[in-house]
């Protein structure tokens, strides 16, 4: 892939030209309204978060606790759903994607949904332990070793203790890069999944196949899509950022933030970017992968 010519077609594809899809034009409506649908939801908890933390005594530390377990148990009813239906529209997206891009896609069936909803889990696992290149994994479990031995050594010997214990923390620091390069090499997998009638572990063998010689260009352009969702974000997060500091400084009652009606309007931009941003990055990559297997 070359960087200098495809980055642009990439970027106009990922960001500007879909907006001319009609398919992709409903499912960005849906996407924005369920943004706005959970954040109505969010806000209102931890509104009501707040007004039960400053009703709780400094001393009563179970009922902290359990305000605590009760706000995260509550948020996870919630996340859970709309992860599986953002799941759902990824999948959706990814097909368009291929099409507008002239490649074909499996259909979505329930156990391909199954599967699809837990790729990034395995993505990771393959990625943390180098499943795909075990020579690897070897880096990152002598590092760990050494660094145990480093700190035992610590008690006997403090100087040579902490040469080892640096060794061991610098080979795990190398792994760790490693781990990125891996993330890298396996980012194309969910596109492969839904192209090919392959299962998870096959889709991921390819991706770290197919981006072989292209990681250092795949890193850039990454860090280029996260760039232009940060401006975006800043850009559109700006008037509700300066309102809610100026609310602050005002305001004296801190549970009246999240039921201010100006500050919830403000807000609303932030929750179109967020679908925006699903779209777009589920988009950014079909169109990395179209490019690199066009010049394969």
């Amino acid at each position: 892939m070359d960087i200098n010519a495809d980055s642009k077609e990439i970027v106009n594809n990922s960001f500007i030209n879909w907006l001319k899809n009609k398919t992709l034009q409903k499912y960005f409506v849906s996407l924005a309204i369920l943004e706005v649908a959970l954040a109505v939801i969010l806000i209102s908890m931890m509104n009501e978060a707040f007004i039960t933390f400053a009703q709780i005594e400094e001393n009563q530390v179970g009922l902290i606790f359990d305000a605590i377990i009760s706000f995260y148990s509550n948020l996870g009813i919630f996340l859970i759903p709309f992860s599986i239906i953002v799941v759902f529209f990824s999948y959706k997206i990814i097909q368009v994607g291929l099409k507008l891009t002239r490649r074909k896609s499996v259909e979505l069936t329930i156990a391909r949904y199954i599967k699809f909803f837990f790729y990034p889990v395995f993505a990771s696992l393959a990625a943390i332990f180098s499943i795909f290149d075990l020579r690897y994994l070897a880096i990152g479990i002598v590092g760990g070793l050494i660094t145990l031995i480093g700190g035992a050594t610590i008690l006997v010997n403090p100087g040579l203790g902490v040469l080892i214990a640096i060794l061991g923390f610098l080979l795990m620091l190398a792994y760790f890069v490693i781990v990125i390069i891996n993330m890298i090499k396996l980012s194309l997998g969910q596109i492969i999944f839904v192209e090919k009638e392959k299962s998870i572990f096959e889709s991921l063998k390819e991706s770290f196949v197919v981006t072989k010689g292209n990681v250092f260009n795949l890193f850039i352009l990454e860090l280029v899509f996260g760039l232009i969702i940060s401006i975006i974000s800043g850009v559109v997060s700006l008037p509700s950022t300066m309102y809610i500091q100026s609310l602050i400084a005002t305001i004296t009652d801190p549970t009246l933030i999240f039921s201010d009606l100006i500050y919830q309007v403000l807000l609303l931009p932030t929750y179109i970017v967020g679908a925006y941003a699903i779209i777009c990055s589920n988009l950014f990559i079909v169109n990395i992968y179209s490019k690199i297997k066009s010049r394969k």
